[in-house]
């Protein structure tokens, strides 16, 4: 069966949102790493956790997540905030 326009962009925005909840949670393990290993990486701990920070907040405006996606999220964003006081 040939593929539609329809059918493509589909796959495109699951690939979209695949790739950017992959992202999401590569830079939440290495802002935990960088939180907890040596004082000198804790620099490159600040500009990881902006972007996580800014990622997550275009993913919460651009994707539907279902219940526990958003309590992990929740978590996340937590242990974020907290992390910088």
């Amino acid at each position: 069966m040939p593929s539609t326009n329809l059918t493509s962009s589909r796959g495109a925005v699951y690939q979209t949102a695949h790739i950017l909840n992959e992202s999401i949670v590569g830079l939440a393990i290495l802002q935990m790493f960088l939180s907890a290993t040596i004082p000198s990486l804790k620099v490159f701990q600040i500009p990881v956790e902006i972007v996580l920070l800014t990622l997550l907040l275009y993913a919460n405006t651009t994707i539907s997540y279902n219940r526990w996606e958003v309590v992990l999220l929740f978590i996340l964003a937590l242990a974020t905030a907290l992390s910088f006081s």
